[in-house]
Protein backbone atom coordinates (compact mmCIF):
# COMPACT_ATOMS: atom_id res chain seq x y z
CA UNK A 1 0.00 0.00 0.00
CA UNK A 2 1.43 3.39 -1.00
CA UNK A 3 2.07 5.96 1.70
CA UNK A 4 0.76 9.45 0.98
CA UNK A 5 2.55 12.42 2.55
CA UNK A 6 0.32 14.83 4.45
CA UNK A 7 -0.42 17.94 2.37
CA UNK A 8 1.18 20.28 4.97
CA UNK A 9 4.43 18.29 4.98
CA UNK A 10 4.53 18.17 1.20
CA UNK A 11 3.91 21.93 0.98
CA UNK A 12 6.73 22.60 3.48
CA UNK A 13 9.10 20.45 1.44
CA UNK A 14 8.23 22.28 -1.77
CA UNK A 15 8.69 25.70 -0.13
CA UNK A 16 12.06 24.79 1.40
CA UNK A 17 13.29 23.27 -1.85
CA UNK A 18 12.24 26.36 -3.75
CA UNK A 19 13.97 28.70 -1.28
CA UNK A 20 17.12 26.60 -1.34
CA UNK A 21 17.08 26.72 -5.12
CA UNK A 22 16.93 30.52 -4.91
CA UNK A 23 20.11 30.50 -2.83
CA UNK A 24 21.89 28.42 -5.46
CA UNK A 25 20.64 30.84 -8.11
CA UNK A 26 22.19 33.69 -6.11
CA UNK A 27 25.52 31.88 -6.27
CA UNK A 28 25.31 31.96 -10.07
CA UNK A 29 24.59 35.67 -10.37
CA UNK A 30 27.35 38.07 -11.42
CA UNK A 31 25.32 41.28 -11.31
CA UNK A 32 25.30 41.40 -7.50
CA UNK A 33 28.22 42.20 -5.23
CA UNK A 34 29.35 39.54 -2.81
CA UNK A 35 27.92 41.61 0.06
CA UNK A 36 24.49 41.74 -1.59
CA UNK A 37 24.51 38.00 -2.24
CA UNK A 38 25.48 37.28 1.37
CA UNK A 39 22.75 39.58 2.69
CA UNK A 40 20.04 37.88 0.63
CA UNK A 41 21.29 34.41 1.51
CA UNK A 42 21.35 35.25 5.21
CA UNK A 43 17.66 36.11 5.08
CA UNK A 44 16.93 32.62 3.87
CA UNK A 45 19.17 30.94 6.45
CA UNK A 46 17.62 33.03 9.24
CA UNK A 47 14.29 31.38 8.51
CA UNK A 48 15.36 27.97 7.20
CA UNK A 49 18.23 27.41 9.61
CA UNK A 50 21.67 26.09 8.77
CA UNK A 51 21.12 22.38 9.19
CA UNK A 52 21.40 19.55 6.76
CA UNK A 53 19.58 20.08 3.49
CA UNK A 54 19.45 23.87 3.70
CA UNK A 55 22.44 24.42 1.43
CA UNK A 56 24.27 26.34 4.16
CA UNK A 57 27.54 24.41 3.91
CA UNK A 58 27.59 24.64 0.12
CA UNK A 59 26.97 28.37 0.28
CA UNK A 60 29.73 28.97 2.85
CA UNK A 61 32.24 27.03 0.73
CA UNK A 62 31.22 29.07 -2.31
CA UNK A 63 31.44 32.32 -0.33
CA UNK A 64 34.96 31.56 0.90
CA UNK A 65 36.21 30.80 -2.61
CA UNK A 66 34.33 33.71 -4.18
CA UNK A 67 36.15 36.26 -2.00
CA UNK A 68 39.39 35.44 -3.83
CA UNK A 69 37.82 36.41 -7.16
CA UNK A 70 36.20 39.78 -6.55
CA UNK A 71 37.28 43.33 -7.31
CA UNK A 72 37.57 46.24 -4.88
CA UNK A 73 33.78 46.71 -5.02
CA UNK A 74 33.01 43.08 -4.34
CA UNK A 75 31.93 42.12 -7.87
CA UNK A 76 32.95 38.88 -9.52
CA UNK A 77 36.04 38.89 -11.74
CA UNK A 78 35.68 36.48 -14.64
CA UNK A 79 38.29 33.73 -15.10
CA UNK A 80 39.28 35.22 -18.44
CA UNK A 81 39.90 38.64 -16.88
CA UNK A 82 41.96 37.09 -14.09
CA UNK A 83 44.00 35.14 -16.62
CA UNK A 84 44.64 38.26 -18.69
CA UNK A 85 45.70 40.14 -15.55
CA UNK A 86 48.05 37.31 -14.63
CA UNK A 87 49.68 37.32 -18.06
CA UNK A 88 50.11 41.08 -17.96
CA UNK A 89 51.60 40.96 -14.48
CA UNK A 90 53.93 38.09 -15.37
CA UNK A 91 55.23 39.88 -18.44
CA UNK A 92 55.79 43.01 -16.38
CA UNK A 93 57.73 41.12 -13.72
CA UNK A 94 59.87 39.45 -16.36
CA UNK A 95 60.72 42.82 -17.85
CA UNK A 96 61.60 44.27 -14.45
CA UNK A 97 63.72 41.25 -13.54
CA UNK A 98 65.59 41.41 -16.83
CA UNK A 99 66.30 45.10 -16.39
CA UNK A 100 67.30 44.74 -12.72
CA UNK A 101 69.85 41.94 -12.97
CA UNK A 102 71.46 39.39 -15.19
CA UNK A 103 71.02 35.88 -13.77
CA UNK A 104 72.60 32.69 -15.05
CA UNK A 105 71.13 29.34 -13.95
CA UNK A 106 73.78 27.07 -12.46
CA UNK A 107 71.82 23.84 -12.78
CA UNK A 108 71.37 20.99 -12.64
CA UNK A 109 68.77 21.19 -15.39
CA UNK A 110 67.67 17.55 -15.27
CA UNK A 111 68.13 14.20 -13.60
CA UNK A 112 68.08 10.51 -14.49
CA UNK A 113 65.24 8.50 -12.99
CA UNK A 114 66.17 5.46 -10.92
CA UNK A 115 64.06 2.87 -9.12
CA UNK A 116 65.87 2.98 -5.80
CA UNK A 117 66.76 6.58 -5.02
CA UNK A 118 66.15 10.14 -6.14
CA UNK A 119 69.19 11.71 -7.83
CA UNK A 120 67.51 15.11 -8.09
CA UNK A 121 68.22 18.16 -5.99
CA UNK A 122 66.32 19.16 -2.86
CA UNK A 123 65.40 22.63 -1.72
CA UNK A 124 67.92 24.99 -0.12
CA UNK A 125 66.76 26.86 2.97
CA UNK A 126 69.78 28.99 3.92
CA UNK A 127 72.72 30.76 2.30
CA UNK A 128 75.63 32.91 3.47
CA UNK A 129 78.31 34.59 1.38
CA UNK A 130 81.71 35.53 2.79
CA UNK A 131 81.62 39.35 3.11
CA UNK A 132 85.25 39.80 2.05
CA UNK A 133 85.53 36.94 -0.45
CA UNK A 134 82.37 36.35 -2.52
CA UNK A 135 83.85 33.16 -3.95
CA UNK A 136 83.19 31.51 -0.56
CA UNK A 137 79.56 30.49 -0.24
CA UNK A 138 77.72 28.33 2.29
CA UNK A 139 74.32 26.77 1.62
CA UNK A 140 72.09 24.62 3.81
CA UNK A 141 69.40 22.11 3.01
CA UNK A 142 66.57 20.70 5.20
CA UNK A 143 67.77 17.19 4.35
CA UNK A 144 71.15 17.51 2.67
CA UNK A 145 73.16 19.28 5.36
CA UNK A 146 75.65 22.12 5.00
CA UNK A 147 77.78 22.69 1.89
CA UNK A 148 80.64 25.06 1.04
CA UNK A 149 82.02 26.40 -2.23
CA UNK A 150 85.29 28.27 -2.56
CA UNK A 151 84.95 29.02 -6.29
CA UNK A 152 81.64 30.91 -6.51
CA UNK A 153 79.47 27.81 -6.75
CA UNK A 154 81.36 25.86 -9.40
CA UNK A 155 82.15 23.06 -6.92
CA UNK A 156 80.79 22.15 -3.50
CA UNK A 157 82.05 20.24 -0.47
CA UNK A 158 79.70 18.76 2.19
CA UNK A 159 80.58 19.85 5.73
CA UNK A 160 78.16 17.93 7.96
CA UNK A 161 77.91 14.45 6.44
CA UNK A 162 79.61 12.93 9.46
CA UNK A 163 76.66 13.61 11.79
CA UNK A 164 73.07 12.64 10.98
CA UNK A 165 71.63 15.20 13.42
CA UNK A 166 73.34 18.03 11.53
CA UNK A 167 71.64 17.38 8.19
CA UNK A 168 68.60 19.68 8.49
CA UNK A 169 69.86 23.26 8.09
CA UNK A 170 67.69 26.39 8.26
CA UNK A 171 70.07 29.24 9.14
CA UNK A 172 73.67 30.23 8.34
CA UNK A 173 75.37 33.37 9.63
CA UNK A 174 78.99 34.51 9.31
CA UNK A 175 80.59 36.64 12.03
CA UNK A 176 81.05 40.10 10.46
CA UNK A 177 84.36 40.67 12.24
CA UNK A 178 85.78 37.14 12.02
CA UNK A 179 84.69 35.37 8.85
CA UNK A 180 86.10 32.07 10.05
CA UNK A 181 83.37 31.97 12.71
CA UNK A 182 80.09 30.58 11.40
CA UNK A 183 76.81 29.81 13.17
CA UNK A 184 74.41 27.23 11.74
CA UNK A 185 70.84 26.66 12.90
CA UNK A 186 69.19 23.25 12.50
CA UNK A 187 65.68 21.83 12.91
CA UNK A 188 66.94 19.40 15.56
CA UNK A 189 67.31 21.92 18.42
CA UNK A 190 71.01 22.43 17.68
CA UNK A 191 72.85 25.68 17.05
CA UNK A 192 76.26 24.78 15.65
CA UNK A 193 79.39 26.90 15.61
CA UNK A 194 82.61 26.71 13.61
CA UNK A 195 85.71 28.82 14.22
CA UNK A 196 87.72 27.45 11.29
CA UNK A 197 85.59 28.34 8.28
CA UNK A 198 83.43 25.24 8.43
CA UNK A 199 86.26 22.75 8.88
CA UNK A 200 84.72 21.53 12.14
CA UNK A 201 81.60 22.26 14.18
CA UNK A 202 80.43 21.96 17.76
CA UNK A 203 77.17 22.73 19.51
CA UNK A 204 76.73 26.03 21.29
CA UNK A 205 75.18 26.29 24.75
CA UNK A 206 71.70 24.93 25.48
CA UNK A 207 68.68 27.12 24.83
CA UNK A 208 67.50 27.70 21.26
CA UNK A 209 65.33 24.75 20.28
CA UNK A 210 63.03 23.28 17.71
CA UNK A 211 63.82 24.77 14.32
CA UNK A 212 66.33 27.64 14.48
CA UNK A 213 65.32 29.91 11.59
CA UNK A 214 67.68 32.86 11.99
CA UNK A 215 70.93 33.71 13.75
CA UNK A 216 71.73 37.42 14.08
CA UNK A 217 75.09 38.81 15.23
CA UNK A 218 75.67 42.29 16.61
CA UNK A 219 77.66 44.12 13.90
CA UNK A 220 80.32 45.55 16.28
CA UNK A 221 80.03 43.51 19.49
CA UNK A 222 79.98 40.05 17.98
CA UNK A 223 79.80 38.24 21.31
CA UNK A 224 76.15 39.36 21.33
CA UNK A 225 74.12 36.88 19.29
CA UNK A 226 70.40 36.30 18.81
CA UNK A 227 68.61 33.16 17.68
CA UNK A 228 65.03 33.19 16.37
CA UNK A 229 63.66 29.70 16.93
CA UNK A 230 60.51 27.68 17.35
CA UNK A 231 60.81 28.11 21.12
CA UNK A 232 61.27 31.89 21.07
CA UNK A 233 64.00 34.50 20.89
CA UNK A 234 67.29 33.72 22.63
CA UNK A 235 70.17 36.09 23.43
CA UNK A 236 73.81 35.31 24.15
CA UNK A 237 76.47 37.74 25.33
CA UNK A 238 79.37 35.26 25.20
CA UNK A 239 79.35 34.10 21.55
CA UNK A 240 76.89 31.28 22.13
CA UNK A 241 78.46 29.68 25.21
CA UNK A 242 75.21 30.30 27.12
CA UNK A 243 71.78 31.70 26.26
CA UNK A 244 68.91 33.60 27.90
CA UNK A 245 65.38 33.40 26.55
CA UNK A 246 64.16 36.97 26.03
CA UNK A 247 60.82 36.25 24.35
CA UNK A 248 58.50 33.25 24.03
CA UNK A 249 56.52 32.18 21.01
CA UNK A 250 57.79 30.80 17.72
CA UNK A 251 59.88 33.28 15.71
CA UNK A 252 61.20 33.04 12.16
CA UNK A 253 63.04 36.31 11.52
CA UNK A 254 64.91 38.95 13.50
CA UNK A 255 66.69 42.15 12.43
CA UNK A 256 68.42 45.28 13.72
CA UNK A 257 67.15 48.73 12.78
CA UNK A 258 69.82 49.87 10.27
CA UNK A 259 70.73 53.11 12.03
CA UNK A 260 70.24 51.97 15.65
CA UNK A 261 71.16 48.44 16.79
CA UNK A 262 69.36 49.00 20.10
CA UNK A 263 66.08 48.86 18.17
CA UNK A 264 65.23 45.41 16.90
CA UNK A 265 62.29 43.68 15.25
CA UNK A 266 61.32 40.01 15.15
CA UNK A 267 58.44 38.16 13.59
CA UNK A 268 56.69 34.82 13.70
CA UNK A 269 52.94 34.65 14.19
CA UNK A 270 53.21 38.22 15.45
CA UNK A 271 55.60 41.16 15.22
CA UNK A 272 57.61 42.29 18.26
CA UNK A 273 60.02 45.15 18.92
CA UNK A 274 62.87 45.79 21.33
CA UNK A 275 64.37 49.16 22.17
CA UNK A 276 67.16 47.88 24.43
CA UNK A 277 69.15 45.61 22.11
CA UNK A 278 66.93 42.59 22.56
CA UNK A 279 66.86 42.44 26.36
CA UNK A 280 63.06 42.83 26.41
CA UNK A 281 60.34 42.84 23.76
CA UNK A 282 56.84 44.24 23.23
CA UNK A 283 54.21 43.09 20.73
CA UNK A 284 53.19 45.49 17.98
CA UNK A 285 49.46 45.68 17.28
CA UNK A 286 46.56 47.89 16.29
CA UNK A 287 48.10 51.10 17.65
CA UNK A 288 51.05 50.54 15.30
CA UNK A 289 48.78 49.77 12.34
CA UNK A 290 48.91 45.96 12.54
CA UNK A 291 45.28 44.78 12.49
CA UNK A 292 45.86 41.18 11.38
CA UNK A 293 48.69 38.77 12.09
CA UNK A 294 49.76 35.47 10.63
CA UNK A 295 52.91 33.60 9.77
CA UNK A 296 55.70 35.90 8.64
CA UNK A 297 59.04 35.00 7.16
Amino acid sequence: MKKILPFSLLLCFVINTSAQHQVFELMERNDLSITEVQTRANRYFDSAGTGRGTGYKQFQRWLYERKFHTDENGYFISPQTEWNNFLQSRNSMRTEATEAANWTPLGPSGWTHTSGWNPGTGRLSAMAIHPANPNVIYVGSPGGGLWKSTNAGANWTPLTDNNSTWMSIFAITIDPLDQNTIYVGTSTSLLLKSTDGGGSFSSTGAGPGGTIRKVLIHPTSTNIIFAAATNGIWRSTNAGASWIQVHTGSKEDIEFKPDDVNIMYASGNDVVRSTNNGVSWTTLGVSQGITNTGRTL
